[in-house]
């Protein structure tokens, strides 16, 4: 196993409730301790940056002379990947859950620890919402919470191998719904490709 880097903060904001950050670190670790052969770990920010990058960022780092983000060749793939509330943060869901999918390895697993929306109309409202409360403006700054992720993985063709959805008890309510999910790319046997045609 590729030794990951592991950061005190795991990129969490700040801002966030004490609760919600222990609870995302108890599960990321649970999560690393599960996973065997090579890891990226989005924990790591200059990572989940470089990976998860906007246009707008590709262009920077280009004009800046970095390496460029859209171009992951030399990160190769990877047997897991663990997201800890990293998927928020990104502004391109669909893009962003394209690149992680392009890093795994055959068989590999993209685990993931977020904060989503709760389904339907109440959850958009209730993200929306939260955006606009003063005292939790710090906490929710450049989140994107209103979306829900999972038909968004399977969107890119990713199946959702396991699942769980729970709450947080939080004062900050658009941050209490969380989702624990493993997906990963299921390819066709042979055999059973041959069956279908």
């Amino acid at each position: 196993m590729t030794a990951p880097v592991h950061t005190p903060t795991l990129g969490l904001p700040v801002a966030w409730p004490a609760d919600i950050v222990a609870m995302v670190h108890a599960r990321h670790d649970a999560l690393l301790a599960r996973c065997e052969g090579s890891l990226l770990d989005l924990a790591d920010a200059r990572v989940a940056d470089r990976v998860l990058a906007s246009g707008n960022a590709t262009a920077r780092r280009r004009r800046e002379g970095g390496p460029d983000a859209d171009d992951l060749r030399d990160l190769g793939t990877f047997d897991h990947i663990v997201s800890p509330a990293a998927l928020v943060r990104a502004p391109d869901l669909p893009r962003a859950i394209s690149r992680l999918s392009s890093l795994l390895a055959p068989g590999g697993q993209l685990h993931l620890v977020e904060p989503v929306a709760r389904p339907g109309l109440r959850g958009l409202v209730r993200a929306s919402v939260g955006l606009t409360h003063p005292s939790w403006r710090p906490a929710l700054a450049g989140l994107h919470l209103a979306r829900d992720l999972p038909p968004a993985v399977r969107a890119d063709g990713l199946t959702i191998i396991s699942i769980e959805r729970f709450d947080m008890s939080t004062s900050v309510w658009p941050l209490r719904p969380w989702m624990q999910a493993t997906a990963s790319r299921v390819t066709p046997s042979p055999d059973a490709a041959k069956a279908t045609t």
